[in-house]
Parts: C-alpha cells; structure tokens; sequence
C-alpha cells in the first residue's frame, strides 16, 4: 500500500472494514456498520488487488439475513430476493501522496485558472459548443464550489469543476472538453490545475470514471492517477 493515497485508503478502510485477509473462501469481506455515507444501506468495493469489501447496515444485513460469514453469491441472491442490483461500477482515481505534493509545488499555467461570475458570457459560449449529453454528464456551473478553465485564444476549451463528495474528505472532480480541443491533454491540464486547488483547502482530489468512458479514463492515465477500485452502491431495480 505504499504508493496508495493514504487519506483515501483511511477513510475507505473505515467505511468497509479492509483487514489483510478475506473472510472466506469467495475473498469477500462483509462489514456490518451501523451506518454508511449519504444514507446508503448496501455498497460494494472491488479494491485494486482484486478484493471485494461489501459495507451493510445493520437493518439491511436483518432484512437480508446476511452474516459477516456471507459470500458474494448469497449476498446477491438476496439482494435479488429483495429486487435490489448493483448500480454501475465507478472506477475511484486518486493521486499517490507523492504526486500530491508535486501538484502544490506545481506553477498553474498561464492559460489556467479559476473561473468566476464575471467570466459568464464566455462560459455561455463554450456550453454552446458542447454535445448536449456531454454537458449533462458533467454539468459544470460557475457558482459550483470550484470551477476553473484552460483558455486558448481567449475562448474556454476545457472546464473541470469539483464538490465535496457525499460529507467526504474527497472533492469529486468532473472535466467536460470542447470536441474540437480534445487529444491536446487540456483536460487532464485543468484537472491538475483544480486538483492542487482542493489540495489547498485540506481535500483529496478524486476522480470518477465509469469504464465505458475511454476517454474520462485517458485523462486519467495522462494525470498518472492511481485507481483505487471500482466502487458501487444498490439500487432497486426498475
């Protein structure tokens, strides 16, 4: 674990219980808490080195007479008993502790920087440049808790903007680059630039990719961004 992001890897071992060997022969871990984030009941998370940690509430566990004993079979047919299914995986990225502390010591370039109310007009002319699907995946906003842009010739070609993420200590990142500006690694640019930004205000850059999105995960692998494992919570099914 020693290039893993230490922070990241302290709050997820408190959500899901990590301990170095697998409660079973299925090397799944089930940890029964008596609460989870965001008023979750049921989460899963297949670590990096290919563990699976499932974090229960106590009254989900009751209702689905799970035990810390519990297999990921038995704990998906229950879920199925119940109409419940995994929403999609999202692949959680964070930066090592070393490379964190080379993003503080990093200049922002000089065609980066934090946007504010004043730069309206012209964040209204790159969202008009913008795939609607595109815009609606990411849905950045001047007035979010961080925006900032990567210029070229004066008009917006990459936005990222970050929230705090469900009363975490990581601030979610989110990028959404103009068609014509992509393959310039402009957006992974403004991530860096955001990603220090957090860093500053006592956050944990993190960076959320589902993997059907090759070109949200190319960012990724240009940032050199660690993925710390795919991560999903349950869902009723519709």
């Amino acid at each position: 674990m020693a290039t893993i992001n230490q922070r990241a890897y302290s709050y997820w071992q408190s959500v899901f219980g990590f301990s170095d060997q697998p409660a079973n022969d299925e090397t799944v871990n089930l940890y029964i808490a008596d609460t989870l984030p965001s008023r979750h009941s049921l989460l899963k998370l297949v670590r990096h080195d290919d563990k699976t940690f499932v974090a229960v509430t106590r009254p989900c566990a009751n209702q689905l007479s799970l035990t810390p004993e519990s297999c990921l079979p038995d704990i998906e047919s229950a879920m199925s008993a119940q109409n419940l299914i995994w929403y999609d995986d999202d692949a959680m990225h964070y930066f090592s502790d070393t490379d964190e502390q080379a993003l503080l010591r990093s200049p922002n370039p000089t065609n980066i920087r934090q946007l504010t109310e004043d730069d309206a007009n012209v964040f209204d002319r790159f969202h008009a440049r913008m795939p609607a699907e595109d815009w609606d995946e990411v849905e950045p906003e001047l007035d979010n808790e961080a925006v900032f842009g990567h210029f070229d010739q004066g008009e917006l070609c990459s936005v990222a903007d970050y929230y705090r993420w469900q009363q975490t200590p990581f601030a979610d990142l989110g990028v959404i680059t103009a068609p014509d500006c992509r393959g310039r690694g402009v957006g992974a640019a403004v991530v860096k630039a955001l990603s220090a930004h957090a860093l500053r205000r006592g956050l944990v850059p993190q960076y959320r990719a589902q993997l059907s999105n090759l070109s949200s995960l190319k960012i990724s692998q240009r940032l050199g961004l660690q993925r710390f494992g795919l991560w999903t919570v349950a869902v009723a099914k519709t």
